[in-house]
């Protein structure tokens, strides 16, 4: 079968890690992902853009793009980070 990104993202595991459901290995059920999320595009001058809103709307995603800054260029490094450390990516 083919993986798409609604199966990626509603499977147990993404959901137990990305929305903070209960764990499903211990019994607990978990909420299928909903699509809301957000992504950074980084511009010059230690500046980035969020992208956020609901990804799997329909008929198409509804999304706002928040305007290039140092603060969300921060979030994203911190991040960047963050997933470095704990994940190793």
């Amino acid at each position: 079968p083919v993986n798409t990104i609604e199966s990626v993202v509603s499977s147990p595991v993404f959901v137990r890690v990305g929305t903070g459901s209960p764990n499903v290995y211990d019994g607990g059920t978990a909420t299928p992902y909903d699509g809301a999320g957000y992504c950074f595009s980084e511009f010059n001058g230690r500046r980035a853009a969020a992208l956020e809103g609901q990804f799997f709307a329909k008929p198409k995603p509804i999304l706002r793009m928040v305007e290039p800054d140092t603060e969300t260029y921060a979030r994203k490094a911190f991040e960047a980070e963050r997933l470095r450390e704990w994940l190793g990516v």
